[in-house]
Formats: C-alpha cells, sequence, structure tokens
C-alpha cells in the first residue's frame, strides 16, 4: 500500500509537469535579415526561413507594359519549389508586391496568387507554404490613424472589401504572414493593427499559424530607417508572442543613416530579442 502511494504520487509529480509544459507555447523566430555579414543566428533561436522574392518567382520589370504586374515564371517557380523542397520544414513565403490587390487589375492578381500556388506545389507537396501581406491585405493605417475621421466611412469599408475579395487565397495557403512593420512611436495603435489583422485571419481560418513580418526599425519614405527603441521593440516581441505563432524578423540593408548597415550582436534590438528568446527558452 505503501509503495502504491508513493508511485502515485510520483505519477502526480510527472502529470503535474506535464500540464506545465503543455502550457508552454511553441514560438519560431525566423532570420530574414539583410543587414550586411548577417550569420544564420541559429545559435541564439533564429530558425531559417525559404523567403522567395519577386526577381526569384516573375518575369523581370519591363515585359508587362501596363499596371497588372509582373508576368508568371513558371520556370522559375518550378526551381524554387525544388529548391524548398529539400528541407520541408523550413517554411516558405512568396513576397510578390507588384500584382494590384485593388482597382482595374484585381481579379487577374487574384488568379495569379492561385496559380502560383499551383504551378509550386505540383513539384513541392510537402512544404508549408503562404504569401507576404496578401491576407490580411497590408495595413489600412499606413496613412491614417485609428483616430482618422474617415476611419470607418473610408478606410475600414475599402479595407474589408479587399480581404473578402481574396478570401479564396486566404483559403489556400498553409501560413499567413501578415505584415507588421512600424511607422510611428505609437506602441497601442501598433497593437490594434496587429490585433486586427490576427482577427481577420482567424474569420476564415480558427487554427491558422501566423508568422508576423516585424522589421526593428521604422518604416519611413526617405530611405533612412531608424532603429526602434528597444523597449518598444520587446513589447512588440511579446505581443507577437501573444496573439501569433511566431515572428519573422526581417530588414532592409539600410541603416539610420541611409547607409548600409552591418549587422552587430550589440545592436540594442538584438539583445532586446535574445532577451526574449531566454524568457520562452525559444530554440
Amino acid at each position: 500500500m505503501k509503495n502504491l502511494l508513493s508511485l502515485l504520487l510520483v505519477l502526480g509529480v510527472f502529470v503535474t509537469q506535464g500540464n506545465c509544459f503543455a502550457q508552454v507555447k511553441k514560438f519560431r523566430i525566423f532570420n530574414a535579415l539583410l543587414y550586411k555579414n548577417t550569420p544564420s543566428l541559429q545559435e541564439y533561436g533564429f530558425e531559417k526561413i525559404f523567403l522567395f522574392y519577386e526577381d526569384e518567382l516573375l518575369d523581370m520589370p519591363g515585359v508587362v507594359k501596363d499596371n497588372s504586374g509582373r508576368r508568371i515564371n513558371e520556370t522559375k517557380i518550378l526551381k524554387a519549389a525544388r529548391y524548398s523542397k529539400k528541407d520541408s520544414r523550413v517554411p516558405v513565403c512568396l513576397d510578390i508586391e507588384s500584382w494590384p490587390l485593388d482597382g482595374t487589375y484585381k481579379q487577374a492578381s487574384r488568379e495569379k496568387y492561385l496559380k502560383t500556388l499551383e504551378i509550386f506545389r505540383r513539384t513541392n507537396k510537402i512544404s508549408r507554404i503562404g504569401y507576404f501581406g496578401v491576407f490580411p491585405m497590408d495595413s489600412p493605417h499606413a496613412d491614417y490613424s485609428f483616430n482618422s475621421k474617415i476611419r470607418e466611412s473610408v478606410i475600414m469599408p475599402k479595407w474589408n472589401s479587399t480581404n473578402n475579395y481574396f478570401k479564396n487565397v486566404g483559403r489556400a495557403v498553409d501560413i499567413y504572414y501578415p505584415v507588421f512593420y512600424t511607422r510611428y512611436k505609437d506602441h497601442e495603435t501598433w497593437v490594434k493593427i496587429v490585433k486586427e489583422k490576427v482577427s481577420k485571419i482567424r474569420e476564415i481560418n480558427k487554427n491558422a499559424v501566423i508568422y508576423g513580418f516585424v522589421w526593428p526599425q521604422y518604416y519611413t519614405n526617405d530611405g533612412k530607417f531608424a532603429f526602434i527603441e528597444d523597449d518598444i521593440w520587446y513589447k512588440q516581441l511579446e505581443t507577437l508572442y501573444k496573439y501569433c505563432d511566431g515572428a519573422v524578423i526581417w530588414s532592409h540593408y539600410k541603416g539610420a543613416d541611409g547607409k548600409v548597415a552591418e549587422f552587430s550582436t550589440t545592436m540594442p534590438w538584438f539583445v532586446a530579442t535574445k532577451k526574449f528568446i531566454n524568457k520562452y527558452n525559444i530554440k
């Protein structure tokens, strides 16, 4: 009897520990940095992502004479599919931004997005794949704040209409890559945008895998991208941990002075990222 009680106590400890471990969230961080001399960062908990840009998927600029965007290049897409198939554990992101999501050519764009997936999956049916910033489309708040007088009358109806039109593209992917770049020093609004986009994805896929694209610099139009304050950056990572399944940390190759930036582990944003990774034991 005594031995039985001891066994039950031991089992109880393991069950309790099992429940604790079960509650630990699987959160992934992917390296998409373009800074000069950026290493793999695997030792810090970063993972690889297959990120294919337009040049690797479409005809080069100049072939199309209207504003419908660049044409599908089947040979390039199949090449990308074969390359990514070598390691199907690595998620795939297709970054095609020249196809209009609104206006005259939106139907052609929708068809091309679906066609590209079909071509890719002819060769690679095992990798998980998604589009950069297609569903939901990029933030409607790029030029307007949440307090804009035309938010409810113009901004959101247009944004929702576009997303409704591209729902079938959203349903066709395996992974969602919403864009969460930072334009202003307004963290509260940034959080609202994250929640809004995640909610839009959940409308069509409650079990969606969401890897948000973030950039440790402010997204400006002058080619000089100031770095986000490390405390704000840390809050952004915490927000993504709460609402998403991972973060794709991307960067331009330019720094705050508009010149090529070289990667360093002493960058304040990277130090903050390491703190976040250590907190959640991300490996």
